[in-house]
């Protein structure tokens, strides 16, 4: 039960508005315990199960949660002191993931009022916003880990993240039992301006270049997403002015004279950041760019990153040709397919 409540006289509100949560457990859940953390999901009912479109982005859904980390022994217990109680709103995420089985999830941490409320969950840096990750078809929830970490040890910020165990209880039944255990997620920090994800000036911006509900579209047909400025908080103008300078900096890169030291891609590009990503493209075999992210940085170069949506490489993939994912033989040009460049 998420329990709500304030104090009203003569139908005006003179306190203000708590909420206690009280999830309730059967035997089998109450004796559950994990060398990983383990977080209980109550969604009120909303079964995200029927939430599959491909073609729609599902509102966020109010939520009670509760989260229990390891102790010293190393072990989370379910009836240990939590270390987060709280409400949230969880919505489906993902393109063609809205289709699978097991859904991942955006996560985002409320107060009282449904505001953004800023939590240290699971001791990672404080936010609001979160992904609870869990791509079907790649069995071993490895190949982001992997990746996030080693572009770590190249000195970018890549999203910090806690592998869970995750029930949800989509029934409204009156207590957890293990038919409401969803399996092993990644908890993932969401590539975001902050001090402590990817920390922009005022001026800059984050886009995602995406295959899906793409902002808009760039002279040369790449579709993209406004991670920052934000689609609904920032004005036109800016956007306007991001747009322009992202298809300055695609002419010059692809243009005749783009080895030109003064107007050519060293004018543009944060070069190291491009040559590390290429590597760590060829090391993982990775083929699919649906989420590429890339920022303007400080000294108003076009740096790519953090790494994303590694779910398809390191041999898991047998898409494309001539030379499928699976294969260690040759480039990796099948990633290079669309557009050409």
């Amino acid at each position: 039960m998420c329990l709500r409540a304030h104090v009203s006289v003569g139908g005006q509100v003179v306190s203000p508005l708590a909420t206690q949560i009280y999830l309730a457990v059967d035997d089998d859940v109450h004796n559950f315990d994990s060398n990983l953390p383990v977080a209980l999901v109550d969604s009120r009912g909303h079964n995200f199960t029927q939430d599959t479109s491909l073609s729609m982005g599902f509102p966020q859904s109010p939520v009670c949660s509760v989260f229990f980390d390891t102790l010293e022994d190393g072990r989370a217990e379910v009836m240990a002191e939590p270390q987060h109680v709280g409400r949230a709103g969880m919505n489906v995420r993902g393109a063609s993931s809205r289709g699978w089985p097991k859904k991942q999830f955006k996560f985002e941490t409320w107060g009282e009022l449904d505001e953004d409320r800023d939590i240290p969950l699971l001791g990672l840096p404080s936010d609001s916003d979160w992904i609870l990750a869990a791509p079907y078809f790649e069995k071993s929830l490895m190949r982001n880990e992997i990746t996030f970490r080693w572009w770590e040890k190249l000195g970018y910020y890549s999203p910090r993240t806690r592998f869970i165990e995750l029930f949800v209880d989509m029934n409204g039944d009156s207590r957890f039992t293990l038919d409401d255990y969803q399996g092993v997620y990644l908890l993932t920090e969401k590539i975001k301006s902050s001090a402590d994800r990817l920390e922009i000036n005022a001026d800059s911006y984050i886009l995602e270049a995406t295959n899906v509900n793409q902002h808009w579209t760039s002279a040369t047909g790449i579709r993209l997403k406004f991670v920052e400025p934000r689609e609904s908080e920032e004005a036109s103008e800016r956007k306007q002015a991001v747009r322009e300078h992202y298809n300055m900096v695609e002419q010059a890169v692809l243009s005749d004279d783009f080895q030109d030291p003064n107007e050519g891609y060293r004018k543009h590009l944060h070069l190291s950041s491009h040559v590390d990503y290429d590597i760590m493209r060829e090391l993982s075999r990775n083929i699919d760019g649906a989420s590429t992210f890339f920022s303007l940085n400080d000294a108003g170069k076009v740096q790519i990153g953090p790494l994303w949506d590694y779910n398809q490489s390191y041999g898991l993939a047998r898409l494309f040709d001539p030379v499928p994912g699976w294969r260690t033989d040759g480039w990796n040009e099948s990633y290079m397919t669309n557009g050409g460049h």
